[in-house]
C-alpha cells in the first residue's frame, strides 16, 4: 500500500516542480493531472472542472478561500494538493470527492475540521500541517485506510477518544503543538512504524503503552518529552530514538 500511494505522491509533486499546465509524465497510463502552482489564483481555476476524468490535481501557493461545488464531479480525482492557500474553513465539497487518496491542507488557516472529513473512507494520506487546528473531530478514527497523518505546527491541546481508531496509520506527526500527553489507547495504533513528537507539548508525557507498538522503528522527540523506562530496551533491538534539539 505503501508503494502504491508512494507512486501517487510522487506524480502529485511533479506539480509542485514543473510549471507547466498539464503534466502527465510518470502518472501512469490512462492518468491524468493538472498543475496551477503559484498562479496568484484568487479563484478556483474552471479549466479542472472541464475533465472529469481528471486524477492528479495541485492548486498549491495560490490565494483560493474557497472551492466551487463543481469540484464534485471529478469523481476520478486521486490526489489532490491545496496547500499554502488562504483556507480559513475547510471546503466541505472536498469531501464529496469519493476516490480521493492523498489530500493536503497544508499551510492554510484552519482552526477546525468538519465531521464529514472522518466519511473519506479511502485516504490513505492526509497533510494539515502548518495551520491553526485547536481540536480534532472525534470521529477521525473512521478513517482505516489511513497510512500518514501530518498534524506539525498546530495548536492542538489534546487528541480526541476516537483518534486511536486510526487502525491501519503508520506515520503521525505531531510536532510543535500545545499537547500534554498521549493517552494509552497508542497502543491501538497498531501499524505505526514512524512517531515524531518534537516540540509536542512542553512535558510531553508518553504512557507504557507505547512499548506494545511491535512495528515502530523511529520515534522523534526532544528532551522535554518524558519516555518510559520500557522504550529504552526497544531501542536496543529494531527501534531509533531521534533527539531533536532546536
Amino acid at each position: 500500500m505503501i508503494k502504491k500511494t508512494a507512486f501517487l505522491a510522487f506524480s502529485g509533486l511533479l506539480a509542485v516542480f514543473y510549471g507547466c499546465s498539464i503534466y502527465t509524465s510518470g502518472i501512469g497510463a490512462g492518468k491524468r493531472g493538472l498543475n496551477f502552482n503559484r498562479k496568484g489564483l484568487t479563484e478556483f481555476p474552471v479549466e479542472a472542472l472541464e475533465d472529469t476524468s481528471l486524477t492528479s490535481l495541485s492548486v498549491f501557493g495560490n490565494q483560493l478561500t474557497e472551492l466551487p461545488g463543481g469540484l464534485s464531479e471529478l469523481q476520478s480525482l486521486e490526489v489532490l494538493y491545496l496547500g499554502k492557500n488562504n483556507f480559513s474553513v475547510f471546503p466541505e465539497v472536498i469531501c464529496k470527492l469519493n476516490s480521493l487518496k492523498i489530500l493536503s491542507l497544508a499551510y492554510n488557516e484552519l482552526d477546525s475540521l468538519p465531521a464529514c472529513l472522518c466519511e473519506m473512507e479511502n485516504l490513505e494520506w492526509l497533510y494539515l500541517n502548518n495551520n491553526k487546528l485547536i481540536h480534532l473531530p472525534d470521529s477521525i478514527g473512521k478513517l482505516k485506510k489511513l497510512e500518514q497523518l501530518t498534524l506539525k505546527r498546530n495548536k492542538l491541546t489534546k487528541l480526541p477518544p476516537g483518534f486511536y481508531g486510526l487502525s491501519n496509520l503508520q506515520v503521525l506527526d505531531l510536532g510543535y503543538n500545545e499537547l500534554t500527553e498521549l493517552d494509552s489507547s497508542l497502543a491501538s495504533l497498531k501499524q505505526l512504524k514512524e512517531l515524531r513528537i518534537y516540540r509536542a507539548g512542553f512535558l510531553f508525557t508518553v504512557p507504557e503503552s507505547i512499548c506494545s507498538l511491535r512495528y515502530l522503528e523511529r520515534l522523534n522527540i526532544d528532551n522535554t518529552v518524558v519516555l518510559p523506562t520500557c522504550i529504552f530496551a526497544l531501542k536496543t533491538n529494531r527501534l531509533v530514538i531521534q533527539s531533536n534539539d532546536l
